[in-house]
């Protein structure tokens, strides 16, 4: 049966929920509160990383955030600050970094993933995402950061995912004689890159053409239910009823989902980008710096540098200090690629929607019978977008979902 679903988010989660929507023969209309040309979906590393299948709350994470504490330019950083939102997020991000916890979550990650790939391999067929199997390089300059990339990949080659390790030398000749400062890195040829602000815009314009309404600056609160239906929404503009409503409103989701009493534990996590452009030396193949946790695509012949964990809110503020942080990484890597600290204005930045276990929230609520939850996916929505769309479809349509669900539960 066809329903008219209106879709809460315009960034990558939301655009894939409509298409796959739209597919399943629904009416769709989707409303956001920017005007949709930017956002977190648009300046990420445009990363698809099967590969990542450790989740965000891991062993080392809390002592990592520690140390970082009072460094201006350090790659993850905590704001501290009295608000029991963060205070709640915090104790559960404690109490999942565990291995308990990693060993339970990695199946799962590795499903949605793989399914994510899979359905990128036939989207673009038809669609032009600059979408592109190059693999990616994971580095390591430390002991540390060795021990953990390397127990990262056992894990990863555990699930099946092809993880390769590499010495410097190897690495540099994989991207094409550059110099490397590093002990060595982790190579995962099954992962890909694409260039996401152009997948957003062909996303967008092909939903249009197909009847998929778009309603920008929105400024929705919340919601008023009756009988465990969401029959009103709080700022929309719109007089028709919907059947169903989706939320994928990424870092914004809690504070629209308040108004029902559903306090999900999540917090946004600044992430910062920058281009370098007419590379004239370019890396062949993505890589992740992990001590820095700063990301280097090569798109075209640019390089988008990104990097950066900076959980203080929902805001817009530009820290340039942690920008300079990014750009110093990038020569202690690779020395032969110095780039210039950026203007403030061609900066970057997305709010990306950490969980505090690091799975993202995908299924209905028990609170409300038409209500759809998907968000949560902190830096791995590129690569999770694809399978969170085509799983909204099919709970909404009632069908038996292609993959377990179970652990991205609202509820859980």
């Amino acid at each position: 049966m066809s329903k008219h679903v209106l879709i809460i988010g315009g960034g990558v989660i939301g655009l894939m929920s409509a298409y796959y929507l739209m597919e399943a023969g629904h009416r769709v209309s989707v409303a956001d509160q920017t005007t949709m040309t930017d956002g977190c979906s648009y300046g990420n590393a445009g990363l698809v990383a099967p590969s990542h299948v450790v989740p965000l709350a891991s062993p080392g994470m809390i002592s990592t955030a520690i140390r970082y504490l009072f460094s201006s330019t350090s790659p993850l950083y905590i704001k501290p600050r009295i608000d029991r939102h963060l205070i709640n997020w915090a104790w559960n991000f404690y109490r999942f970094s565990t291995r308990k916890h990693v060993h339970y979550a990695v199946p799962h990650l590795k499903n949605i993933s793989l399914l994510s790939k899979e359905l990128y391999n036939d989207l673009t067929k038809n669609f032009d995402f600059g979408y592109k199997e190059a693999g990616l390089l994971m580095l390591f300059r430390t002991g540390k950061g060795e021990k953990m990339e390397v127990e990262a990949a056992a894990l990863a080659q555990k699930e099946g995912v092809d993880a390769r390790i590499l010495n410097a030398q190897e690495i540099s000749e994989r991207q094409g004689g550059l110099a490397v400062y590093a002990k060595g890195g982790v190579y995962y040829p099954g992962d890909v890159q694409l260039i996401p602000d152009k997948m957003m815009d062909v996303l967008k314009h092909f939903l249009i053409g197909h009847g998929v309404q778009f309603f920008p600056e929105q400024q929705i609160k919340g919601f008023k239910p009756d009988k465990g239906k969401i029959l009103k929404i709080d700022g929309l503009d719109l007089p028709c009823p919907f059947d169903e409503v989706v939320v994928a409103a990424g870092s914004w989701s809690p504070l629209i989902l308040k108004s029902i009493g559903l306090n999900l534990p999540l917090q946004a996590g600044k992430g910062y980008s920058f281009m370098m452009c007419d590379m004239g030396n370019n890396l062949r193949i993505p890589c992740v710096l992990k001590e820095a946790r700063v990301a280097l695509t090569p798109m075209e012949n640019d390089l988008r540098v990104a990097g950066t964990m900076e959980i203080a809110g929902i805001n817009h503020r530009v820290c340039m200090n942690r920008v300079k942080g990014i750009v110093g990484s990038v020569s202690a890597y690779y020395p032969d690629i110095v780039p210039d600290i950026p203007p403030k204005e061609d900066v970057w930045h997305g709010l990306r929607p950490c969980s505090a276990d690091g799975l993202p929230f995908i299924g209905r609520s028990r609170k409300i019978k038409n209500l759809v939850i998907a968000t949560g996916h902190a830096m791995m929505g590129i690569t999770l977008a694809p399978a969170t769309g085509k799983l909204v479809s099919e709970i909404i349509s009632k069908k038996k979902v292609c993959i377990d669900i179970d652990p991205f539960s609202p509820d859980r």
